[in-house]
């Protein structure tokens, strides 16, 4: 079957992906496990495997200047003019606007990435062992407790950053502020309306909603619905694409909302002549998202 399926990517994409002939079984809660090792080795060998090819304006500076900086600096977060002089030293660019375009290219290439006034330099490091923790109710000290609702306070989080932080040698120089503001940015977490420091992860919400959240209300005399499908059997939604969704939803609609792990419930305030609700849930297996309004 994974032969097939590996086939038919080849078909689709053409020369623009680079399918590894290996697999690997993996337990992402062990970051430090062999297999997690050999496969961070192999990604490596398959970015090497095939070269890519970068501007001439920008080929000095993921060559010479990002590897320097990250073998100077153990800090994750640099300045972003810490970036910007290195640049000018190690290049013939010295206009601004010309390294700025560069920065955002390599920003988008994801050699760096580029927050407001701050740059990071390793990625792989800031997602496996900064947010890639905050993505696990099981190193939260209020979950250990049985408690499982999504909302995590801003003191759980800095507890876990801590914890993992005390694991390496890189150092977080930035305030908490800075890592929800990167979780915020990202969609992977939002402020709980009516609190100052209350988060809710949908990536650490129940699996089952609540019995009596989607009802029957006799006042709701028209239900429209729609299903969203994947075009082909082979593909999925991604779940973690869902969680975004939530995020967005609850941030942009600024809508009251109920949520689990696959599910959301948004609800427009209540007048007097509407009661409007609309139910979107992740269909199982992932191949589908269905939508519901009354």
């Amino acid at each position: 079957i994974l032969h097939q399926l590996a086939n038919l990517m080849r078909r689709k994409f053409g020369g623009k992906l680079n399918i590894s002939s290996k697999a690997f079984a993996m337990d992402c809660r062990k970051k430090l496990s062999t297999e997690i090792t050999d496969f961070r080795q192999h990604i490596r060998e398959l970015k090497m495997e095939r070269k890519v090819l970068y501007p001439r304006l920008c080929e000095p500076v993921v060559t010479d200047v990002l590897p320097a900086l990250r073998q100077q600096h153990q800090d994750l977060f640099i300045y972003t003019s810490q970036l910007v002089e290195a640049i000018k030293l190690h290049s013939p660019m010295q206009d601004q606007g010309t390294i700025d375009r560069v920065i955002s290219f390599l920003d988008d290439c994801a050699e760096l990435l580029h927050f407001g006034d701050l740059s990071i330099l390793d990625i792989p490091f800031l997602c496996m062992d900064v947010l890639g923790p905050l993505m696990a109710p099981d190193n939260f000290p209020c979950h250990l407790m049985g408690k499982l609702d999504g909302k995590v306070k801003k003191a759980d989080i800095s507890y876990v950053i801590r914890q993992f932080q005390s694991l390496h040698k890189k150092s977080f120089s930035v305030q908490i502020d800075t890592i929800i503001r990167l979780l915020e940015s990202f969609e992977l977490t939002f402020l709980v309306e009516g609190t100052d420091d209350t988060y809710m992860f949908p990536s650490h919400l129940p699996f089952k909603k609540v019995a009596d959240m989607w009802k029957r209300d006799d006042r709701n005399k028209v239900y429209v619905g729609r299903r969203v499908k994947c075009s082909s059997e082979t593909s999925l939604i991604s779940p973690g694409a869902f969680s975004l969704f939530q995020c967005r939803a609850c941030v942009r609609l600024h809508r009251q909302a109920q949520l689990w792990e696959n599910g959301i419930i948004i609800r427009r305030a209540k007048t007097v002549r509407s009661h409007v609700q609309c139910l979107v849930i992740m269909a199982i297996p992932l191949g589908a998202v269905d939508i519901v309004c009354h």
